[in-house]
Protein backbone atom coordinates (compact mmCIF):
# COMPACT_ATOMS: atom_id res chain seq x y z
CA UNK A 1 0.00 0.00 0.00
CA UNK A 2 1.30 3.44 -0.90
CA UNK A 3 2.22 5.80 1.88
CA UNK A 4 0.41 9.13 2.10
CA UNK A 5 3.57 10.95 1.00
CA UNK A 6 3.95 8.76 -2.09
CA UNK A 7 0.28 9.19 -2.95
CA UNK A 8 0.58 12.95 -2.68
CA UNK A 9 3.65 12.86 -4.92
CA UNK A 10 1.70 10.97 -7.58
CA UNK A 11 -1.01 13.61 -7.47
CA UNK A 12 1.57 16.28 -8.25
CA UNK A 13 2.87 14.50 -11.33
CA UNK A 14 1.70 16.01 -14.61
CA UNK A 15 -0.38 13.71 -16.75
CA UNK A 16 1.18 12.63 -20.06
CA UNK A 17 -0.40 14.14 -23.17
CA UNK A 18 -0.45 12.82 -26.71
CA UNK A 19 1.82 15.25 -28.63
CA UNK A 20 -0.08 14.55 -31.86
CA UNK A 21 -3.28 16.07 -30.46
CA UNK A 22 -3.90 19.77 -31.16
CA UNK A 23 -3.82 22.08 -28.18
CA UNK A 24 -6.86 24.32 -27.92
CA UNK A 25 -6.35 27.21 -25.48
CA UNK A 26 -9.57 27.05 -23.44
CA UNK A 27 -9.70 29.60 -20.62
CA UNK A 28 -9.90 28.28 -17.11
CA UNK A 29 -13.16 28.46 -15.22
CA UNK A 30 -11.49 30.74 -12.67
CA UNK A 31 -10.55 33.26 -15.37
CA UNK A 32 -13.96 33.07 -16.97
CA UNK A 33 -15.79 33.53 -13.69
CA UNK A 34 -13.78 36.42 -12.36
CA UNK A 35 -15.99 39.43 -11.79
CA UNK A 36 -13.41 42.18 -12.21
CA UNK A 37 -11.79 42.56 -15.59
CA UNK A 38 -9.45 45.22 -16.91
CA UNK A 39 -10.48 46.61 -20.29
CA UNK A 40 -8.54 48.76 -22.70
CA UNK A 41 -11.76 50.45 -23.86
CA UNK A 42 -12.89 53.73 -22.34
CA UNK A 43 -16.49 52.99 -21.37
CA UNK A 44 -17.02 56.16 -19.34
CA UNK A 45 -17.24 58.77 -22.11
CA UNK A 46 -19.62 57.85 -24.94
CA UNK A 47 -18.45 59.30 -28.24
CA UNK A 48 -19.97 59.07 -31.69
CA UNK A 49 -17.76 57.97 -34.56
CA UNK A 50 -18.41 57.78 -38.25
CA UNK A 51 -17.03 55.00 -40.42
CA UNK A 52 -14.57 57.50 -41.92
CA UNK A 53 -12.73 57.43 -38.57
CA UNK A 54 -11.81 53.80 -39.21
CA UNK A 55 -11.73 53.41 -43.00
CA UNK A 56 -8.75 54.47 -45.11
CA UNK A 57 -8.59 54.14 -48.88
CA UNK A 58 -5.26 52.76 -50.11
CA UNK A 59 -3.76 51.42 -53.30
CA UNK A 60 -3.28 47.68 -53.61
CA UNK A 61 0.49 47.98 -53.27
CA UNK A 62 0.10 49.93 -49.99
CA UNK A 63 -2.35 47.51 -48.37
CA UNK A 64 0.00 45.84 -45.88
CA UNK A 65 2.52 48.66 -45.62
CA UNK A 66 3.95 48.66 -42.09
CA UNK A 67 2.58 45.19 -41.36
CA UNK A 68 4.16 41.77 -41.29
CA UNK A 69 1.72 39.73 -43.37
CA UNK A 70 1.14 36.20 -42.00
CA UNK A 71 -1.36 34.72 -44.44
CA UNK A 72 -5.06 34.03 -45.01
CA UNK A 73 -7.46 32.25 -42.65
CA UNK A 74 -10.70 30.96 -44.21
CA UNK A 75 -13.68 30.22 -41.96
CA UNK A 76 -17.08 29.37 -43.48
CA UNK A 77 -16.03 30.85 -46.85
CA UNK A 78 -15.04 34.15 -45.19
CA UNK A 79 -11.40 35.18 -45.61
CA UNK A 80 -9.37 36.87 -42.87
CA UNK A 81 -5.94 38.35 -43.54
CA UNK A 82 -3.69 37.90 -40.49
CA UNK A 83 -0.96 40.47 -39.81
CA UNK A 84 1.16 42.00 -37.09
CA UNK A 85 3.25 45.11 -36.60
CA UNK A 86 5.63 46.56 -34.04
CA UNK A 87 7.54 43.27 -33.96
CA UNK A 88 4.43 41.24 -33.15
CA UNK A 89 3.26 43.45 -30.29
CA UNK A 90 0.14 44.41 -32.28
CA UNK A 91 -1.83 41.69 -34.05
CA UNK A 92 -4.65 42.34 -36.49
CA UNK A 93 -7.29 40.25 -38.21
CA UNK A 94 -8.69 41.84 -41.38
CA UNK A 95 -12.05 40.51 -42.56
CA UNK A 96 -12.28 40.65 -46.35
CA UNK A 97 -15.69 41.97 -47.46
CA UNK A 98 -17.39 43.48 -50.47
CA UNK A 99 -17.66 47.26 -50.22
CA UNK A 100 -21.38 47.48 -49.36
CA UNK A 101 -21.36 44.58 -46.89
CA UNK A 102 -18.17 45.82 -45.25
CA UNK A 103 -19.55 49.34 -44.85
CA UNK A 104 -22.71 47.96 -43.23
CA UNK A 105 -20.74 45.96 -40.66
CA UNK A 106 -18.36 48.85 -40.03
CA UNK A 107 -21.29 51.20 -39.47
CA UNK A 108 -22.80 48.75 -36.96
CA UNK A 109 -19.54 48.32 -35.03
CA UNK A 110 -17.92 51.74 -35.01
CA UNK A 111 -20.01 53.12 -32.12
CA UNK A 112 -20.33 49.97 -30.01
CA UNK A 113 -18.20 49.96 -26.84
CA UNK A 114 -18.53 46.81 -24.78
CA UNK A 115 -16.03 44.34 -23.36
CA UNK A 116 -17.79 41.37 -24.99
CA UNK A 117 -18.36 42.87 -28.44
CA UNK A 118 -15.57 42.69 -31.00
CA UNK A 119 -13.78 46.00 -31.54
CA UNK A 120 -13.14 47.45 -34.97
CA UNK A 121 -9.77 49.09 -35.54
CA UNK A 122 -8.15 50.57 -38.65
CA UNK A 123 -9.70 49.28 -41.88
CA UNK A 124 -8.78 49.64 -45.54
CA UNK A 125 -10.67 50.11 -48.79
CA UNK A 126 -8.73 48.79 -51.78
CA UNK A 127 -10.08 47.90 -55.24
CA UNK A 128 -13.73 47.99 -54.06
CA UNK A 129 -12.91 45.55 -51.25
CA UNK A 130 -13.02 46.45 -47.57
CA UNK A 131 -10.53 44.87 -45.19
CA UNK A 132 -12.30 45.27 -41.86
CA UNK A 133 -9.63 45.56 -39.16
CA UNK A 134 -10.75 43.65 -36.06
CA UNK A 135 -9.15 42.78 -32.76
CA UNK A 136 -7.25 39.50 -33.10
CA UNK A 137 -9.58 36.64 -32.14
CA UNK A 138 -9.26 33.84 -34.68
CA UNK A 139 -10.63 31.05 -32.43
CA UNK A 140 -14.42 30.65 -32.50
CA UNK A 141 -16.38 29.01 -29.73
CA UNK A 142 -17.48 26.41 -32.30
CA UNK A 143 -13.83 25.42 -32.81
CA UNK A 144 -13.51 24.58 -29.11
CA UNK A 145 -16.56 22.35 -28.77
CA UNK A 146 -14.39 19.24 -29.21
CA UNK A 147 -13.15 19.95 -25.67
CA UNK A 148 -15.77 19.09 -22.99
CA UNK A 149 -16.93 22.24 -21.22
CA UNK A 150 -17.91 22.15 -17.57
CA UNK A 151 -21.10 23.74 -16.25
CA UNK A 152 -18.92 26.51 -14.77
CA UNK A 153 -17.48 27.30 -18.22
CA UNK A 154 -20.93 27.30 -19.80
CA UNK A 155 -22.48 29.50 -17.13
CA UNK A 156 -19.62 31.99 -17.49
CA UNK A 157 -20.07 32.07 -21.28
CA UNK A 158 -23.82 32.55 -20.77
CA UNK A 159 -23.20 35.46 -18.40
CA UNK A 160 -20.84 37.30 -20.77
CA UNK A 161 -22.89 36.80 -23.95
CA UNK A 162 -26.11 37.75 -22.13
CA UNK A 163 -24.41 40.94 -20.93
CA UNK A 164 -23.37 41.81 -24.50
CA UNK A 165 -26.88 41.14 -25.86
CA UNK A 166 -28.35 43.32 -23.12
CA UNK A 167 -26.01 46.14 -24.17
CA UNK A 168 -26.97 45.74 -27.85
CA UNK A 169 -30.65 45.97 -26.98
CA UNK A 170 -29.97 49.13 -24.97
CA UNK A 171 -28.66 50.54 -28.27
CA UNK A 172 -31.78 49.25 -30.11
CA UNK A 173 -29.68 46.77 -32.10
CA UNK A 174 -30.45 43.12 -32.74
CA UNK A 175 -27.49 40.99 -33.87
CA UNK A 176 -29.62 38.20 -35.46
CA UNK A 177 -26.78 35.65 -35.66
CA UNK A 178 -25.71 34.92 -32.08
CA UNK A 179 -24.25 31.41 -32.19
CA UNK A 180 -21.16 29.34 -31.39
CA UNK A 181 -19.82 30.49 -34.78
CA UNK A 182 -20.24 34.24 -34.21
CA UNK A 183 -18.87 34.15 -30.63
CA UNK A 184 -15.06 34.19 -30.46
CA UNK A 185 -12.32 33.98 -27.86
CA UNK A 186 -10.38 37.21 -27.46
CA UNK A 187 -6.62 37.43 -27.71
CA UNK A 188 -6.25 36.65 -24.00
CA UNK A 189 -8.57 33.59 -24.28
CA UNK A 190 -10.09 34.68 -20.95
CA UNK A 191 -12.54 37.02 -22.67
CA UNK A 192 -15.16 36.19 -25.28
CA UNK A 193 -16.71 38.57 -27.82
CA UNK A 194 -19.64 38.59 -30.23
CA UNK A 195 -18.54 39.13 -33.84
CA UNK A 196 -20.11 38.97 -37.35
CA UNK A 197 -22.37 42.04 -37.39
CA UNK A 198 -23.15 42.05 -41.12
CA UNK A 199 -26.84 41.20 -40.47
CA UNK A 200 -27.30 43.46 -37.44
CA UNK A 201 -30.34 45.75 -37.61
CA UNK A 202 -31.97 48.42 -35.50
CA UNK A 203 -35.40 47.60 -34.08
CA UNK A 204 -38.47 49.32 -32.70
CA UNK A 205 -40.13 48.21 -29.48
CA UNK A 206 -41.13 45.63 -28.47
CA UNK A 207 -37.64 44.14 -28.59
CA UNK A 208 -37.35 40.82 -30.48
CA UNK A 209 -36.34 37.63 -28.65
CA UNK A 210 -34.04 36.59 -31.54
CA UNK A 211 -30.69 37.14 -29.83
CA UNK A 212 -31.74 35.45 -26.58
CA UNK A 213 -32.90 32.42 -28.57
CA UNK A 214 -29.51 32.48 -30.31
CA UNK A 215 -27.83 32.42 -26.91
CA UNK A 216 -30.00 29.45 -25.94
CA UNK A 217 -28.93 27.53 -29.02
CA UNK A 218 -25.28 28.43 -28.32
CA UNK A 219 -25.56 27.01 -24.80
CA UNK A 220 -27.24 23.81 -26.03
CA UNK A 221 -24.38 23.37 -28.52
CA UNK A 222 -21.89 23.81 -25.66
CA UNK A 223 -23.74 21.23 -23.56
CA UNK A 224 -23.92 18.77 -26.48
CA UNK A 225 -20.31 19.40 -27.53
CA UNK A 226 -21.31 19.86 -31.17
CA UNK A 227 -23.20 22.22 -33.48
CA UNK A 228 -26.85 21.16 -33.75
CA UNK A 229 -28.22 22.65 -37.01
CA UNK A 230 -31.81 21.47 -36.40
CA UNK A 231 -32.09 23.14 -32.99
CA UNK A 232 -34.31 26.02 -34.05
CA UNK A 233 -36.26 27.94 -31.41
CA UNK A 234 -39.48 26.17 -32.39
CA UNK A 235 -37.80 22.75 -32.19
CA UNK A 236 -36.60 23.49 -28.65
CA UNK A 237 -40.06 24.66 -27.59
CA UNK A 238 -41.61 21.49 -29.01
CA UNK A 239 -39.10 19.41 -27.07
CA UNK A 240 -40.06 21.20 -23.86
CA UNK A 241 -43.78 20.75 -24.53
CA UNK A 242 -43.09 17.02 -24.97
CA UNK A 243 -41.24 17.06 -21.61
CA UNK A 244 -37.88 16.47 -23.29
CA UNK A 245 -34.85 18.46 -22.16
CA UNK A 246 -34.11 20.86 -25.02
CA UNK A 247 -33.02 17.99 -27.29
CA UNK A 248 -29.84 17.47 -25.27
CA UNK A 249 -27.74 14.44 -26.21
CA UNK A 250 -26.99 13.59 -22.57
CA UNK A 251 -29.70 15.29 -20.48
CA UNK A 252 -28.85 13.31 -17.33
CA UNK A 253 -25.50 15.12 -17.09
CA UNK A 254 -27.23 18.48 -16.73
CA UNK A 255 -30.37 17.54 -14.81
CA UNK A 256 -28.85 18.62 -11.50
CA UNK A 257 -27.95 22.13 -12.73
CA UNK A 258 -31.22 23.90 -11.99
CA UNK A 259 -29.80 27.40 -12.53
CA UNK A 260 -28.66 26.63 -16.08
CA UNK A 261 -31.86 24.75 -16.99
CA UNK A 262 -34.12 27.54 -15.68
CA UNK A 263 -32.01 30.10 -17.54
CA UNK A 264 -32.45 28.16 -20.80
CA UNK A 265 -36.19 27.91 -20.21
CA UNK A 266 -36.41 31.66 -19.76
CA UNK A 267 -34.40 32.42 -22.91
CA UNK A 268 -36.97 30.58 -25.02
CA UNK A 269 -40.02 31.72 -23.05
CA UNK A 270 -42.58 33.80 -24.95
CA UNK A 271 -44.57 34.63 -21.83
CA UNK A 272 -42.01 37.11 -20.45
CA UNK A 273 -41.15 40.25 -22.48
CA UNK A 274 -37.50 40.69 -23.38
CA UNK A 275 -37.25 43.84 -21.26
CA UNK A 276 -38.25 41.85 -18.17
CA UNK A 277 -35.65 39.17 -18.96
CA UNK A 278 -32.93 41.83 -19.06
CA UNK A 279 -34.21 43.49 -15.88
CA UNK A 280 -34.14 40.29 -13.83
CA UNK A 281 -32.37 37.07 -14.81
CA UNK A 282 -34.19 33.91 -13.77
CA UNK A 283 -32.12 32.09 -11.13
Amino acid sequence: METKELGDAHKRLSRPQDPSLPTIPIPTAINLKRKERSFSIDLQTPRKYGEEQYLREVGGEQLWEGYEYWGTLTQDKVEYELCSKEHGAVKRMFKKCGASRGRKELKALCNLRHAHIIQVQESFLADNTIYLGLEYCRLRLADALCVPLSSEHIQAIAYDVFDAIKYLHSQNIVHQRVSAISVRFGSSYANIVIADFELAESFDNPAPNTDLEGLGRLLIDCMNGTISPHHTAEFVRQERRANRVFGLINPERWSGNKVLMDFLDDLYSLSRPVEQKFAKIVS
